[in-house]
């Protein structure tokens, strides 16, 4: 699946109903809970597009797809009730924001009662103003990066998390974590290691060992 089809497969699903007692989060054993979004959400570089990470293995799948849609439309319009229920589902555990997907304006009363409500959240977005909401909140999302990345000036290099394919360069000096390409049938072993490599990926400990990324 490329980019393309997983947003067409994703507008099939929009309006899809859901029980407001199914699962808000995701499971992931390396990563623990997830908030999944809708890669509809997204605003990609060419280069996020081409090695998008939701567009293989489970993630991409349409019981996934259709999840993420119902769930993201769901939070928008009752963030009290879907904080409570993200927060009940995390059980004190950190909560990973954009497992797939990406955060819109819309999502900041949720994320208003996470907070509020003692929520944990963490995790990613590649939207410069979604990136300065959030750390307005006091929440510091980790700001997504490949080569092609601009503005990189507005954002302290300790919340950069650079996306690396075999080839690009080494900016161990200039971000917190590089994440190898990885992901079903992509190897991280053909990107050269540096300095500021995720040990998730390379050392394969779980998230919650590291922390480099949490806010």
């Amino acid at each position: 699946m490329n980019w393309k089809q997983r947003c067409d497969l994703e507008r099939g699903f929009i309006g899809a109903k859901r029980s407001p007692y199914d699962p808000i989060l995701s499971e992931n054993p390396k990563t623990g809970v997830s908030l999944n979004l809708p890669v509809l959400n997204c605003r990609p570089t060419k280069i996020c597009r081409e090695i998008c990470y939701a567009c293989s293995g489970p993630i991409s799948f349409p019981y996934a797809c259709k999840k993420a849609v119902a769930v993201d439309e769901w939070i928008r319009q009752h963030p009290i009730w879907a904080a409570m229920k993200a927060i009940q589902e995390a059980d004190g555990t950190p909560i990973r924001l954009c497992g797939s997907g990406d955060l819109n304006p819309a999502h900041m009363p949720f994320l208003v009662e996470i907070k509020a409500q003692g929520g944990r959240p963490w995790g990613f977005t590649r939207k410069l103003d979604m990136w300065k909401r959030c750390w307005s909140m006091h929440i510091e999302l980790m700001f997504g990066i490949d080569v092609s990345s601009k503005h990189l000036e507005d954002i302290p290099p300790t919340r950069l998390a650079y996306m690396r394919r075999p080839g690009d360069p080494d900016w161990s000096n200039s971000v917190a974590v590089t994440f190898p390409l990885h992901g079903p049938r992509r190897d991280p072993s053909k990107v050269p290691v540096s300095e500021s490599d995720c040990p998730a990926i390379r050392r394969h400990i779980k998230c919650a060992d590291c922390r480099r990324c949490y806010s």
